[in-house]
């Protein structure tokens, strides 16, 4: 075939008419690209001459095939998948800013992200909680890190700032559920791929030299990244190896609320101030691996080796202002509708504390998938084994000094919204002199926490060639996990309380500008005790003694469980209609080891057993009414699992100016949700895309915060723990729009936008006690939205993104505590690059460029929390050899 000459400008849809207006061929478009088939409106031609003729005719032939710049389309695979998805290629990674993988997937439509002193720590898809989504490495379930920073657990949630951006490929956004999914996940599933070394192609090096610097440190930090791929010479054989190393200097101000009271008549009052600044240096390494060989006859071996750790030396430096309410001067109080927002105490308390840990988590995951295919079958079998640990590389230490009881000062809280700092001046006290703080104690812990997860998946699938069922699927999965939790605490007083102690026992605050960022009018200086002083007052041989105490045995704990499935699939084509139906059997026992007190205090060993199984069922359905349009329908059962904590029969009980405990609930069940989905697509030119989707989830059994009075030994604690609530539903709506104008003329046609918005609407019935309060759904983001601008040229590209989540609810009132929340936050993130050739470019990029702090509040927009980070800032080079 001859295709005439092309020259001027020409869109694509007329540039391939042109190029096939001789021939008895036509393009018809399919999502975002171009296939070429007969013109069915022409008929055949008749023979002439001496040319063969057959009754037959000419036999058609259509050989579809994949263009490798159509694997790189992150909108195709969305496009070709028969569920609803959406896909991150490693240009599509590398766009933007990423201290961690889990900030280039927040851009993605309904991604919004919990941050942890200015970096993402967790996701949250479409609004929901974070525990309600579920993270898979190559498919295989990942091992979880545990905080060992404070009490508090993190559980199943993954910590996503402890995964390098670099050593990910590409990620898939499952926002509906298949039955060949790992069950757990109600929000959504995060499929994370690692490099592979056939999926790279070519043979070569490519390196990445950065160093970023943070507003508030000023300090900085090298980031560095090395990818090695090797593909012998019939591209059946390849070996990658990546590896990232960063080192990352980080600082936050932030004043604390110690909440907010609600009596029996409304009013509300507010707790303890305390002015906090936090500190850390942290490295981070990752290794990532993969070996891929294919063999003519259908076989295929992949190996996936991973590994990463992540150490910090944290540094806190605090003091605070505590009161009695119904001790303040009654003349002072100062109210704004049924909130006291001021007043004079003379019989407050000041505690001036100094924190430090080292802090080292570590992930390794292996896993091996061997599969055989032919014409009709493919069976494949896969086994994985993960591993994460957490520990206090160096215990924490707690340094208290206490003014307790005789301490006068004047307090006032402005509104949340208003951008200023609640006000506190000390009358009798100088937080600078050490002659007015005796000491109170030396607190000392050491966690230990282990999480592994085994997974063995077997899977056989068989290709159909008649009717509407073009495959068949099913399969069995075994997972085990377990988590093991180790806590140690000391309390050292002997020689602390009560004493003084020298000016040598103190250092100055380590920075000269605390909240210099906002209208404030607190203290910024303060103490700072000396730890190597004070702690040389502690025995060693206390601190070291490995025997638990009863209190570190309630505080420690065991949950094993013992997960199986089966499962049964098939993808469906019919004219424009393809979809899949699926159902999965799931069948789960757990075994949860602790210990619990008895009346007398008597801390006994209990160990607890329950089990479940669920039937699943799930449909996605596609229709096409016209080539660059999808209608999209999906409807699944699904679960989520308690996290492991919350499972264990476990008693932390804390001590303060208020009896606290935290205890488990062995009882717990999973959380049933029922979720349907509709959305419809359309696939705009140069990869673009307008999407709408509604979507609507019903639980059954959520698990809420309970909160009651108990007593233990005598004394009355406050415990809170969790509890299978009432039900709940969620329905939402979520927008896309992105398309670069190609239409424009050089060299604004490299330029494009993208953003995306999702709402979310949700209720629920909380428990309390013998009734029910109705309230949104905690952690819930009502509103989530991300806005972005691009231009792309052969010698610049540049990025800019923003993104907006707005308030959330993060505790339900509840007792006598006000309901609180997480203000409006939005982040701005550029990045530039320019090419100083085909194989090296330099890169200049900014976070959080507005300087944006994070701010909690009570119901009628009282203050409650305030953290700043400020921006940060990284220059590098990328090279490719």
């Amino acid at each position: 075939m001859e295709a005439p000459p092309v020259s001027g400008e020409f869109s694509r849809e007329d540039a391939i008419a042109h190029l096939l207006q001789n021939a008895a061929l036509v393009a018809e478009r399919q999502g975002a690209s171009w296939l070429i088939v007969s013109r069915r409106d022409s008929p055949p031609e008749p023979a002439t001459g001496n040319a063969p003729s057959t009754a037959a005719g000419v036999e058609e032939v259509l050989v579809k095939g994949i263009p490798a710049a159509y694997q790189q389309s992150s909108l195709q695979k969305k496009y070709h998948s028969n569920r609803h998805q959406d896909f991150l290629q490693t240009a599509d990674i590398q766009r933007l800013p990423a201290a961690n993988i889990a900030e280039a997937i927040t851009r993605s439509a309904g991604i919004s992200v919990v941050r942890d002193r200015g970096e993402a720590l967790f996701i949250s898809m479409r609004g929901l909680p974070t525990q309600f989504n579920q993270v898979t490495l190559n498919g295989n379930a990942l091992a979880s890190s545990e905080n060992v920073r404070t009490s508090e657990q993190y559980g199943r949630r993954f910590h996503y700032n402890l995964l390098p951006a670099e050593l990910v490929s590409a990620v898939a956004l499952s926002k509906s559920a298949s039955a060949a999914d790992t069950a757990g996940a109600i929000g959504g599933q995060i499929n994370l791929q690692t490099h592979r070394p056939l999926e790279m192609g070519a043979s070569g090096v490519s390196t990445r030299v950065a160093g970023s610097s943070s507003q508030l440190v000023g300090e900085t930090s090298p980031r560095i990244s090395v990818a090695g791929n090797w593909v012998n010479r019939d591209s059946s054989l390849g070996l990658s190896l990546i590896t990232a190393y960063s080192q990352r200097s980080l600082r936050q101000d932030r004043v604390l609320n110690f909440r907010w009271l609600e009596s029996q008549n409304g009013t509300l009052s507010p707790g303890g101030i305390r002015p906090t600044l936090e500190r850390e240096e942290s490295q981070r390494l990752g290794i990532s691996t993969a070996l891929q060989w294919q063999s003519g006859n259908g076989i295929a071996l992949d190996v996936d080796l991973f590994g990463v750790k992540r150490h910090s030396d944290y540094q806190e430096f605090s003091y605070s202002a505590d009161y009695d309410i119904d001790q303040l001067v009654p003349d002072s109080l100062q109210w704004r509708g049924d909130a006291l927002i001021g007043g004079d105490t003379q019989t407050g308390s000041v505690q001036i504390g100094r924190e430090s840990a080292g802090l080292t988590d570590s992930l390794y995951h292996g896993s091996v998938s061997l599969s055989r295919e032919t014409d009709e079958w493919k069976v494949t079998g896969a086994l994985a084994m993960s591993r994460a640990h957490s520990y206090n590389s160096d215990p924490i230490r707690r340094t208290r000094l206490r003014r307790d009881g005789d301490v006068a000062f004047q307090f006032w809280y402005p509104k949340s919204g208003e951008g200023a700092l609640p006000t506190v001046t000390y009358h009798n006290v100088s937080l600078n002199d050490p002659e007015d703080f005796p000491g109170r104690r030396l607190e000392w812990r050491y966690i230990n926490a282990q999480d592994g997860k085994n997974t063995l998946k077997l899977a056989a699938s068989r290709t159909l060639d008649d009717g509407p069922l073009e495959r068949v699927e099913f399969g069995a999965e075994w997972q085990f996990f377990s988590r093991d939790y180790q806590r140690r605490d000391r309390m050292i007083s002997d020689g602390i309380e009560g004493a003084f102690f020298p000016d040598e026992y103190f250092l100055a605050l380590p920075v000269d500008d605390f909240l210099h960022s906002v209208q404030a009018h607190l203290p910024a200086q303060w103490l700072v005790p000396d730890e190597e002083r004070f702690w040389q007052l502690a025995d060693p041989g206390y601190l070291t003694d490995t025997a638990q105490s009863s209190a570190d045995r309630m505080n420690s704990y065991n949950v094993a469980e013992n997960n199986r499935a089966l499962f049964v699939r098939s993808d469906m084509r019919l004219e424009r209609w393809r979809g899949e139906l699926g159902l999965r059997y799931l069948q789960g026992s757990r075994h949860a080891r602790g210990h619990w007190p008895d009346e007398s205090m008597q801390v006994l060993p209990l160990t607890v057993t329950a089990s479940e199984d669920r039937l699943l069922p799930s449909l996605n359905l596609s229709f096409a009414p016209a080539r660059d349009q999808l209608l999209r329908f999906s409807a699944a059962r699904v679960v989520n699992r308690p996290d492991l904590q919350d499972l264990a029969p476990r008693l932390t009980l804390n001590s303060g100016d208020t009896l606290t405990a935290v205890g488990g609930n062995p009882e717990l069940k999973m959380v049933v949700g029922n979720q349907f989905d509709f959305a419809w697509e359309w696939y705009l030119p140069a990869d673009g895309l307008f999407s709408i989707s509604v979507f609507h989830t019903t639980l059954d059994g959520f698990i809420q915060t309970d909160t009651r009075d108990i007593d233990i030994g005598g004394q009355t604690y406050e415990l809170t723990s969790r509890s299978n609530g009432g039900s709940a539903r969620i329905n939402g709506l979520e927008m896309e729009y992105r398309e670069r104008f190609s239409q424009l003329p050089s060299p604004w046609d490299g330029l494009g936008i993208r953003a995306n918005i999702s709402l979310t609407d949700s209720n629920a019935r909380y428990r309390a006690g013998d009734q029910y309060v109705e309230d949104t759904l905690a952690d819930v983001a009502p509103r989530t939205a991300n806005a972005g601008i691009w231009f792309e040229s052969a010698a610049v590209t540049v990025n800019v993104d923003y993104g907006w989540r707005d308030q959330i609810l993060k505790q339900v009132g509840s007792f006598n505590q006000a309901t609180q929340n997480s203000e409006p936050f939005g982040n701005l993130d550029a990045r530039i690059s320019v090419a100083l050739g085909r194989d090296i470019s330099l890169f200049a990029e900014g976070s959080n460029l507005t300087g944006a702090a994070e701010r909690e509040s009570i119901a009628g927009g009282e203050f409650a929390g305030y953290s700043y980070y400020g921006r940060t800032f990284t220059l590098g080079v990328d090279a490719r050899f």
